[in-house]
């Protein structure tokens, strides 16, 4: 053992600290006993953070009197007991890399502590956590196609976790906008103005499922929480509830009074037509032709599969909103389609505030009642108010048109809280700037956001 460690007593890594001589992992107030084995194996790797511990190194240290078969059969199983303790993945290892044919590496930064220096570790609802980011999860499955079901599986939590009051939750158009860019979580947290990201990683395998997230404070990297969920992919609702709710548990000193109660609203029981929804979602939101054509057979496959299933008629009715606004479709065409679509989402679902925003989006391009848009789109923010896309089209389709020129803005305001990086939100500013006579700063302005969004 290097002699820098030779007096340490305790070793810290992010929210964890290892008690050496009690052979104690602890988290908070939470204290984690490990097996012997995965003790020793976690203390070697501690102990050489950031160098490569070969297999004969894990061999020759701890199982010295093990046959190859049973240190094979050992070490399998002590890895696999470890990761689980720490809540790490081994497809997407935030603490503990395997190197093929080399062996394993230690990822995180390791604090070796004197025995006098012992200091509880701080708990989750020490920091300040206010507002959330649900990044993409990662596709960790053989089938690159499960790609809409990663994001859609993330955007769900981030619908639910839109229905804890006080909790400032990014809009999906933002939150994605890091997708693949392998940008550090502080860098995100200032960019979205967020104290916590939540991240993750799926990987399906026939009907199995392995679902890792893990909460992140952006001002420090400090994870708050993590856990990984095996399960059939039957259970898929009810791994989005747990995960809701253990996040909710972290935050449970600012917003107690709504652990506990369901936030995944279950639209259908009918697994097949929830996954043909997702990819249609997934596929409307690319906004280009192949796209929507294919969003269309998965909306409408969706609809066969549960014809009550309010939110895939909502996905149609974005459908041939988009249509027309994007695509060239003649309007007198599609938005009548679209707004019979709503009016089925809401048949079907009184209380879908997505529903309410796509009609009042509806009532007012396609029938020019500006009044009735109005009451749609203040039924979706009552409902959701960090709902970002019913602000800002009650502001494109309610506000403006209305004249209430000063209320748009403040509108707009609230909407670029929620969702910082969408360039139609924020293309309102020049066009405010352009409203008050400021059309040098408006041009710039604008040029600005072409540099930040050129191919819009």
């Amino acid at each position: 053992m290097p002699k820098a460690h030779e007096s340490s007593r305790l070793v810290r890594f992010e929210r964890f600290e290892l008690d050496l001589l009690a052979g104690e992992l602890r988290t908070g107030t939470a204290r984690i006993r490990l097996q012997d084995k995965s003790f020793r194996m976690l203390r070697l790797l501690l102990e050489r953070a950031g160098e490569v511990v070969t297999r004969e190194d894990l061999q020759g240290t701890l199982w010295t009197s093990d046959t190859v078969v049973e240190f094979d059969h050992g070490i399998a199983t002590a890895l696999k007991k470890l990761r689980r303790a720490l809540g790490d993945d081994a497809g997407n290892p935030h603490y503990i890399e395997t190197l093929a044919r080399r062996g394993y590496r230690w990822m995180a930064e390791v604090e070796w502590a004197d025995p006098d220096e012992r200091q509880d570790l701080p708990s989750p609802a020490e920091k300040t956590i206010d507002s959330i980011a649900v990044l993409p999860f990662t596709n960790l499955s053989a089938n690159p196609e499960q790609e809409y079901f990663c994001a859609g599986l993330a955007e769900e939590i981030l619908n639910a976790l839109t229905r804890i009051q006080g909790l400032k939750v990014i809009a999906r158009t933002s939150a994605f906008a890091f997708s693949g860019k392998g940008q550090d979580i502080r860098q995100i947290g200032q960019a979205l103005k967020v104290s916590s990201v939540l991240e993750g990683s799926v990987r399906q395998a026939g009907d199995r499922i392995r679902i890792t997230v893990q909460l992140i404070h952006t001002g420090d990297g400090y994870h708050l929480w993590s856990e990984t969920y095996d399960r059939e992919i039957t259970d898929i609702f009810a791994v989005q509830e747990e995960i809701s709710q253990a996040i909710v548990s972290v935050l449970k000193v600012r917003f107690s009074s709504h652990a506990g109660s369901p936030l995944v609203q279950r639209g259908t029981s009918n697994l097949d037509a929830y996954q043909a929804y997702l990819e249609g979602r997934y596929h409307y939101q690319q906004l280009t032709r192949s796209h929507m054509a294919r969003s269309r057979e998965c909306l409408e496959r969706a609809i066969r599969l549960d014809p009550v299933y309010a939110l895939p008629h909502v996905g149609m009715a974005e459908y041939y909103y988009y249509l027309a606004f994007y695509l060239n479709a003649r309007p007198r065409d599609v938005l009548p389609l679209g707004m019979a679509a709503a009016e089925k989402a809401l048949a079907l679902d009184p209380e879908c505030a997505e529903a309410y925003t796509v009609r009042g989006t509806l009532r007012a391009v396609n029938n020019y009642d500006w009044n009735a848009a109005g009451e749609d789109f203040a039924r979706a923010i009552e409902l959701r108010p960090n709902l970002a896309i019913a602000r800002h089209r009650r502001v494109a389709w309610f506000l403006r048109p209305m004249g209430r020129l000063e209320e748009s803005f403040a509108e707009t305001r609230q909407a670029l809280e929620l969702d910082p990086l969408n360039v139609l939100i924020r293309a309102a500013e020049p066009y405010r700037l352009q409203m008050d006579g400021k059309k040098s700063e408006a041009l710039q302005r604008a040029r600005d956001l072409i540099q930040l969004f050129p191919e819009h």
